[in-house]
């Protein structure tokens, strides 16, 4: 749940993950995303499992399993 106005909302956050994880937020979106996991436990567990699948399909992918 967000604390202000200039807050991410979870919903928000997961939107935003593949933007993040592709390097594309701009540096406000960006400082916003930071602050939002700093506090927030289950968007941290939510990018931490996006990472690991994209990071599994690359390995697949690689081994010409995708």
């Amino acid at each position: 749940m967000a604390t202000s106005l200039d807050d991410l909302t979870c919903r928000e956050l997961v939107e935003l993950v593949t933007e993040h994880l592709e390097g594309r937020l701009g540096p406000a979106e960006r400082a916003r995303f930071d602050a939002h996991l700093a506090w927030c436990l289950g968007c941290r567990g939510h990018v931490r499992a996006v990472r690991r699948t994209v990071s599994l399909l690359g390995v697949l992918g690689r081994r010409g399993l995708v």
